[in-house]
């Protein structure tokens, strides 16, 4: 069991490491080459279109990790049973997008065309959550380094030879999304044989009550690291988003670290747990060491090498960065466990528990954004990131009491 989570871990870490890295740098040279404003709507746009496309996950690729260890043999069924339900979902999403544009002056053609792209491209996780269940992390790492390739690729030649701008680069990026999702269905059919039907409306119903609690705790996360960059750029403009954006980016540089690490433990979680709470909190305390050793590093590097990195990477204009930076690094810790946290809940079905912490935490933190972002711009964004982080963190202690039973008799594992 160790060398397979360790093969996955390091599959999945060179992967997301190059994955990361091409879009890291991707972030540098187009907040170079469109200074702080236009790059702050950029991650405005891209803020906005992830919410709204985690709302056609809402669940289902995670809930299929879980479903294929219950009952395997069954692959066909539960991806055409996602995909029946993301369609609906996506339709749903779409409307609200458009009704967003119709009524709201933020939300122009740019931001309507990054959504659809983000939209697009999600149709090509649950492929990717399935290779995930298999374990075979080969071929999820190949399909998102294709996908980057292609965005960087092909975003750099558009801005740097033939001076593109935001709109027509949204329209390329909405190409590249229709590309990955044909690339996906190809890989998946040749792997597994799999074929695609439309599946009864009961089938994929199950599936979608199945999945709920599991898709809003993701949601409730989105926000928490989203949710602020809309509010600034409705309370304080694209220049402010770009400043605090900068900084976010270098903190989010570093989140591959949980991802893969997660990604890689979830499958055991499953496992393990029906082997008895001892397995799996045995599993949950070495990957707490891990990620926390790797956390307090970061961290502490983020935070010395702030103003220098603000200044290298992104240039004079982005020195304002440097202040939310200086925040936000203290925020890594926090959310590399919360991360953590969260799937393991999510394994051991504690999905209600963990949706109260989330209710509780988001509702503070939305109150805390309007008011510090409304009063302090940027840093208030900074600052209601870092306080909720804590506050959910310390309501996992509490919710979990890790030196105490932590699971009694619930009945059979989902997973």
């Amino acid at each position: 069991m160790a060398g397979s989570i360790l093969k996955n871990a390091v599959i999945r870490l060179s992967g997301e490491g190059v994955n990361k890295a091409l879009w890291f740098l991707f972030m540098i040279f187009l907040a170079r080459s469109l200074g702080p404003k236009e790059f702050g709507f950029f991650s405005y746009a891209f803020s906005f279109g992830s919410l709204l496309a985690i709302l056609t996950d809402l669940g289902t690729n995670n809930y299929l990790i879980k479903a294929v260890h219950e009952k395997p043999g069954q692959d066909d069924f539960y991806l055409n049973s996602i995909y029946g339900l993301k369609i609906v979902l996506s339709v749903i999403a779409v409307v609200v997008l458009l009704i967003f544009a119709f009524f709201s002056v933020h939300v122009d053609k740019v931001v309507v065309l990054f959504s659809l792209s983000l939209i697009v491209v999600s149709f090509i996780d649950p492929v990717n959550y399935l290779f995930r269940a298999h374990k075979q992390m080969g071929y999820e790492t190949l399909l998102m380094l294709l996908w980057r390739v292609l965005l960087v690729g092909s975003g750099f030649a558009a801005i740097y030879f033939m001076k593109w701008g935001l709109e027509p680069l949204s329209f390329l990026f909405l190409a590249v999304s229709f590309v990955m999702v044909f690339a996906a269905q190809y890989l998946v059919r040749k792997k597994y044989k799999v074929s695609f039907y439309m599946t009864e409306r009961k089938g994929w119903l199950d599936f979608f009550k199945k999945s709920v609690p599991i898709g809003l705790l993701i949601f409730a996360g989105a926000i928490l690291l989203k949710m602020n960059t809309i509010i600034l750029q409705f309370f304080r403009g694209g220049e402010e988003v770009g400043w605090y954006s900068a900084s976010f980016r270098l903190i989010e540089g570093t989140l591959f670290i949980p991802s893969f690490f997660v990604a890689a433990v979830f499958p055991h979680f499953c496992e393990n747990f029906q082997n008895g709470q001892k397995s799996s909190l045995g599993i949950l305390r070495k990957a707490f060491i891990l990620l926390s050793a790797s956390s307090l590093l970061v961290s502490a590097c983020l935070f010395v090498f702030s103003k220098f990195l603000i200044r290298i990477l992104y240039g004079p204009d982005f020195s304002p960065a440097v202040a939310s930076m200086s925040v936000l690094s203290a925020s890594v810790f926090f959310m590399f466990i919360n991360e953590l946290f969260l799937f393991f809940f999510i394994s051991v079905n504690r999905h209600a528990a963990a949706l109260k912490m989330y209710f509780v935490t988001v509702l503070l933190y939305l109150a805390a954004c309007v008011l510090t972002i409304s009063r302090w711009g940027y840093m208030g964004a900074a600052w209601s990131l870092l306080a909720a982080e804590i506050l959910l963190f310390l309501l996992y202690l509490v919710a979990g009491n890790f030196n105490k039973p932590l699971f009694p008799d619930r009945g059979p594992a989902v997973c």
